[in-house]
């Protein structure tokens, strides 16, 4: 024992044992073995911790998604939609408040008995699927809706004995309506419930929302839907986040004249007992998409409230398929409507001038075949057109014409050729999309030697081209092509992309995003040779088969079009433009198996451009 008076007491002093030896080395074991074993003691401890973090951060088991899921769903405020409207604010979308029946299992009573007789109350009041409800109960979330779109009796009817039934309630939201669905359903699209793809797709949207499904609900889906607010846990009446509501959209769309359209095709259709047909209104000068047309329509009001097993059955079971988009999802032959576009090649290319003639004196085109002289080929026109120039084969529809200075004849004739033909048909917009801010649209397709190697493994023949320059032989373009294609000529050689929205619509009647005109390619052909193109459509009206057009107060140009389908009737085709001299409109009309022009398509543009005129004129 050291001597506590002479020297200072130290902390190994504390632990000295009778012996003198200190006790903080126990059995013989040192400091550095301490040491080694409190790190590994150390190492294990991070490890488990570090193991418990990868599991709640990457292993998260399907139950603990769900609870998140449903605690986000249950803390969200649904934004209001925007609403739609047409180029002079006529409302054609908009949000309807509605009541959705919720099963809250959380509320329910634990006595079995009671709990089960007010299932089946509700079940009979609402007429509620036993197995939607059984589903219902099983699921892992508290709160499912079971219905949600309640009618007004309905809601009225259980609110006053609502107390009756714990479990059950009433929830408000909004629901999308639209006007006039018949006239509109192909451009408004509908919304719907999202799936399962809809929720990959958009992680952020809670399970029991809506979304654009198609058309221009789906195109424009970001500027519609606004952001969600968050509820406050301590006072629901005030938000820890208001939501902000979804922007309102107009378009270029003239409601009214949208009805003329339909009207005056539907009516057509009826005297002629047929069912399905197209038209398209635009301007020419920026591609604004005035009326949109494809007929048998549907009612999209069908979707938005949740549509029948029975109902969509009945849809996509119809022969004439009414969800189909004629104008810009059909694909038909064109036929004769591409008769100025070539011309433009052909007079571009130096093919022909304005001078240039042919004989045809037979109605047809004989080329001789090498193989067996005394059994030429044939291809026929669909009368004697005796001697034609450019501006006839535009307003007679010659067909001799265009197999004569596109095909050419062998030993005789010069032609513009396959590639050069498939080259002008890309030039105005063949074979690809317009681009247009819809859903559905086709490419169609541009009948040329590697199309028919590839659909038919076959070669390229000269027969092959002349049907190709009539709009036929496996050429397919879909009615918004052919317009845009016509528009091009119309104003001198532009291709703009063809749009329906036109701008947000503020609150307080402000208007902001206009949407300008985009150039997608300039087609190069010459103004004067444009002026003999526009020349030839001009005399389709004052001298061709568009003669019905001219007692109207305006001047218009066109070129009708008869396209084989292989059945007992052929297509009908109108397309055309107006006024002549500053064309500041332009329409396509399809009848299918309409056969002559005169008796369908023409009549269709003649009461609309009256309508037009009256109702609208030409003012800039």
């Amino acid at each position: 024992m050291k001597n506590l008076i002479d020297n200072d007491i130290t902390p190994e002093d504390l632990y000295l044992d009778q012996e003198g030896s200190s006790a903080l080395y126990i059995s013989g074991l040192d400091n550095s073995r301490y040491l080694i074993g409190l790190a590994i003691l150390i190492l294990v401890v991070i490890g488990i911790l570090w193991a418990r973090v990868f599991q709640l951060q990457f292993l998260a088991s399907a139950n603990q998604q769900k609870t998140q899921e449903r605690i986000v769903s249950q803390s969200y405020i649904k934004p209001l939609r925007g609403n739609i409207y047409d180029r002079n604010g006529i409302i054609l979308a908009y949000n309807q408040v509605v009541f959705s029946l919720i099963l809250n299992r959380e509320v329910l009573p634990t006595d079995i008995e009671k709990k089960n007789q007010i299932i089946a109350d509700m079940k009979a009041f609402f007429s509620l699927d036993n197995i939607l409800v059984e589903k219902a109960l099983e699921s892992s979330d508290n709160e499912i809706m079971l219905i949600d779109n309640i009618t007004q009796e309905q809601a009225i009817t259980f609110e006053v004995s609502q107390e009756k039934y714990p479990g059950f309630e009433l929830k408000q939201s909004s629901n999308r309506t639209y006007k006039d669905p018949f006239y509109f359903s192909h451009l408004m699209g509908y919304t719907g419930r999202l799936s399962e793809a809809d929720i990959e797709a958009n992680p952020r949207y809670v399970r029991d929302d809506s979304i654009g499904k198609l058309g221009l609900e789906k195109v424009y889906e970001t500027k519609l839907k606004g952001e969600y607010g968050l509820k406050n846990p301590r006072n629901s009446d005030i938000p820890l986040k208001s939501p902000r509501n979804g922007e309102s959209i107009q378009l270029t769309i003239d409601s009214e004249l949208q009805k003329v359209l339909q009207d005056s095709i539907q009516e057509v259709l009826n005297q002629k007992q047929l069912t399905r047909g197209a038209g398209i209104i635009m301007n020419p000068r920026n591609a604004e998409v005035l009326a949109m047309v494809s007929l048998p329509s549907f009612d999209n009001n069908l979707f938005s409230k949740g549509i029948s097993q029975q109902d969509y059955t009945a849809l996509i079971e119809n022969k004439d398929k009414p969800l189909l988009n004629r104008c810009i999802g059909g694909e038909y032959a064109p036929a004769s409507t591409v008769k100025p576009m070539i011309a433009s090649g052909l007079l571009q290319e130096g093919i022909i001038n304005a001078n240039t003639t042919i004989n045809d004196p037979l109605g047809r085109l004989v080329v001789d075949n090498p193989y067996n002289p005394d059994q030429p080929f044939i291809y026929p026109d669909w009368k004697i057109h005796g001697i034609a120039n450019v501006y006839k084969s535009i307003s007679d529809s010659v067909n001799v014409f265009y197999y004569t200075f596109v095909g050419g004849i062998p030993n005789k004739q010069k032609g513009l050729g396959i590639d050069k033909l498939a080259e002008y048909y890309r030039d105005y917009g063949f074979g690809s999309l317009t681009q247009i801010d819809l859903t559905g649209e086709s490419n169609g397709n541009i009948a040329d030697p590697a199309w028919k190697k590839q659909a038919k493994n076959e070669s390229w023949l000269l027969g092959d081209t002349y049907n190709a320059a009539i709009g036929q032989g496996g050429m397919a373009a879909t009615p918004l092509q052919i317009l845009n294609g016509i528009n091009a000529v119309a104003n001198g050689g532009n291709l703009y992309k063809p749009h329906i929205y036109s701008r947000i619509k503020g609150e307080d009647g402000g208007e902001k995003n206009m949407k300008t005109k985009e150039l997608l390619q300039t087609i190069s052909v010459s103004p004067e040779n444009y002026a003999i193109v526009k020349e030839g459509m001009r005399q389709t009206i004052t001298d061709g088969t568009g003669y019905q057009l001219q007692s109207l107060p305006f001047t218009t140009a066109g070129k009708t079009g008869t396209a084989q389908t292989g059945k007992e009737k052929n297509n009908s085709w109108f397309v055309s433009y107006g006024p002549v001299e500053n064309p500041k409109i332009s329409m396509i009309v399809l009848v299918e198996e309409g056969d002559e022009s005169f008796q369908t398509t023409i009549p269709i543009t003649k009461k609309v451009y009256e309508w037009y005129y009256q109702n609208r004129g030409f003012k800039e």
